[in-house]
C-alpha cells in the first residue's frame, strides 16, 4: 500500500516527465530551471490530489450525463488554475495546446493513483 507521501512524490515525478514531454513536442513553453519545474509539478500534483476529488464529487451528475466528457473539462479548468499559480508555464498554441496538455497531465496523475488500494 502506497503511503500518501509516496503518492505525492510519484505525482511530482510523473508531472515533471509529462511537462518535459509536452515541452519537447512544443505543446507547452516553460521558462525556468529544474527547481521551478519541480515546484510546478508539485503545484499540479497537489491541485489534483486535493481539489480534483472535491470538484469531481460536486460535478459527478454532470460527468455521468456527459458520459465522462465533463471530466476533460474539469482537467482543463484545473490546469488553468495551476497555470495561474505558475507564470513560468504558458501554452504554445491556444486551446488545442490546453486540451492536449490537460489530457497528458490527467493521464500522468491517474497513473500515480492507479494502485491506490494495493
Amino acid at each position: 500500500m502506497k503511503t500518501w507521501i509516496q503518492r505525492i512524490l510519484l505525482q511530482i515525478v510523473l508531472n515533471t516527465a509529462a511537462i518535459l514531454a509536452l515541452k519537447y513536442f512544443g505543446v507547452l513553453t516553460f521558462r525556468g530551471d529544474l527547481v521551478t519545474l519541480v515546484k510546478l509539478s508539485a503545484i499540479i500534483g497537489l491541485i489534483n490530489l486535493f481539489l480534483k476529488p472535491l470538484l469531481s464529487f460536486v460535478t459527478k451528475p454532470l460527468i455521468w450525463i456527459t458520459f465522462g466528457l465533463f471530466a476533460i473539462i474539469l482537467n482543463l479548468i484545473l490546469l488553468k488554475v495551476a497555470m495561474a499559480f505558475a507564470p513560468e508555464l504558458t501554452l504554445a498554441h491556444g486551446f488545442s495546446s490546453l486540451l492536449i496538455s490537460s489530457l497528458v497531465l490527467g493521464i500522468a496523475n491517474s497513473l500515480a493513483t492507479i494502485n491506490k488500494q494495493n
